[in-house]
């Protein structure tokens, strides 16, 4: 019997759906364990239909978002503060949707175009601090922070969601303060360094992303002053006035996949799923005993939906599985246990974070 694995998708935690089975047409309601009611919607002809709510513990309304015959309409999705006040919403603008967010205070933070396009986050009083733009969900081209004076602070290049090619940083007044060029996420080649008059201070080196060969130091008048030499990023300046740095890039990605074993060398989001995701199909193909469903008498297509969290440490987690057998359940969730520690968990703004996916298996018995 061949084992045939659809591509696991990740999925954000208020759309985790574990169910194969048919729910009752009508109403729905969920609650807390403390009894407060978690969410509410209904079901029509044994899928999600029509307008759904999910709660805070105090009934304050945290998402609202719709469904038609089962299918996540996303241009009805709004969430909100703990106070009421509006978080996200989904909305059409021109011809497109967008995405937006707010601050507490009801002030804008972001405006993202979805599904790929430009993406702005304002500063509080409105200013704005980031610009990009993104084909599908990963950041291509050049990344912008800016000052709180409302002049540019960095440009990073992008591609397919990582950091490759030039990068440069900005004094207050504007003046380029330095540039250089990373490549797939780490610098490489000649860094230059300048004062804020705009006079080069600094020449130097980076291999695989340190500090390397010979870094020279000019005066206002392009004098050689001082030189240092580096291996690997490390020197036997006996200078100890004189210090440099590695530069720290900034990083416009603010979500991160978690990193599956043997997906080192691949980069972006986008590629690093598809790569986890085969990497979790090979794994399961070779372990998974199709022939448990012979052995209860199963015959014909078998469908397991299985889901499990990444933690923050890396480790798979809450593994469940549905299936037409609890013997086929429980040799989904084996298998999925055997999954190795993931080299890094997913992040987010620069914190580890939970990652929910979902993993359907399919075959014929």
């Amino acid at each position: 019997m061949k084992l045939v694995l659809i591509i696991f998708t990740f999925l954000l935690a208020f759309q985790i759906s574990f169910a194969q089975q048919r729910n009752e047409d009508g109403p729905y309601k969920d609650y807390f364990e403390t009894g407060e009611l978690k969410s509410e919607g209904q079901y029509l002809n044994g899928k999600r239909d029509g307008k759904w709510i999910n709660y805070y513990e105090s009934g304050q309304i945290s998402k609202e978002y719709s469904y038609s015959n089962g299918n996540y309409l996303k241009m009805s999705f709004k969430s909100f503060y703990k106070d009421g006040t509006l978080k996200k919403e989904i909305k059409i603008e021109d011809t497109y949707m967008v995405s937006i967010g707010y601050y507490e205070s009801g002030n804008l933070k972001y405006k993202r175009k979805l599904d790929g396009g430009f993406y702005k986050e304002y500063r509080e009083d409105g200013l704005l601090e980031i610009e990009a733009n993104y084909v599908k969900y990963d950041l291509n081209g050049v990344w912008k922070l800016y000052h709180e004076n409302g002049k540019i602070a960095w440009q990073v290049n992008y591609l397919d969601g990582y950091r490759n090619g030039g990068y440069k940083q900005f004094y207050e007044n504007g003046q380029l303060k330095l540039e250089g060029v990373i490549i797939k996420e780490k610098k490489k080649g000649v860094e230059k360094r300048y004062t804020e008059e705009g006079n080069l201070e600094w020449k130097g080196y980076y291999n695989n992303d340190k500090i390397d060969k010979t870094w020279t130091r000019y005066d206002s008048n392009k004098k050689k002053i001082n030189k240092i030499k580096f291996e690997e990023g490390l020197t036997a300046n006996s200078d100890q006035s004189i210090i440099i740095e590695p530069t720290q890039v900034p990083d416009g990605v603010f979500e991160k996949v978690p990193l599956f074993p043997g997906c080192e060398s691949i980069y972006g989001n986008s590629a690093r799923k598809n790569c986890m995701s085969t990497a979790i199909a090979k794994f399961v193909n070779e372990r998974f005993n199709t022939n448990i469903a012979i052995n209860n008498g199963l015959t014909g297509k078998q469908r397991i939906a299985v889901i499990f969290k990444i933690g923050k440490d890396g480790k798979v987690f809450q593994v469940r599985a549905r299936a037409p057998h609890p013997a086929l359940e429980k040799e989904a969730i084996r298998v999925i246990k055997l999954l190795p520690q993931l080299l890094q968990p997913g992040y987010q703004n620069g914190k580890p974070v939970i990652v929910p996916y979902s993993l359907p298996i399919l075959f014929q018995s």
